[in-house]
C-alpha cells in the first residue's frame, strides 16, 4: 500500500498530475493517492518541491477536531 502512495506522490513532479488545493487544511494541497488514503502536501513552485504534511486515512476526522477536557 505504501508503495502504491508512494508512486502517487512521485507523479507530483509531473506539472500535469491532478492535485487540487485543500478544503480542509488551510494553505495545503491534496491528492487521493488511493480511495482510502489522502496525501495532505505543500508545493513551492519556485523551488520545484512538494513536501508531504500528512497521509491520512479517509475515516479519520482530519484536522482533528478539537474536544474539551472532559472528551466532548
Amino acid at each position: 500500500m505504501w508503495l502504491w502512495i508512494d508512486t502517487q506522490v512521485d507523479g507530483l513532479s509531473d506539472p500535469s498530475f491532478p492535485r487540487r488545493a485543500s478544503q480542509r487544511v488551510a494553505d495545503a494541497h491534496e491528492l487521493v493517492a488511493h480511495e482510502n488514503y489522502i496525501v495532505y502536501f505543500d508545493q513551492d513552485p519556485v523551488r520545484c518541491t512538494v513536501t508531504v504534511r500528512a497521509v491520512v486515512h479517509v475515516a479519520r476526522q482530519f484536522p482533528a477536531i478539537a474536544q474539551g477536557p472532559d472528551g466532548r
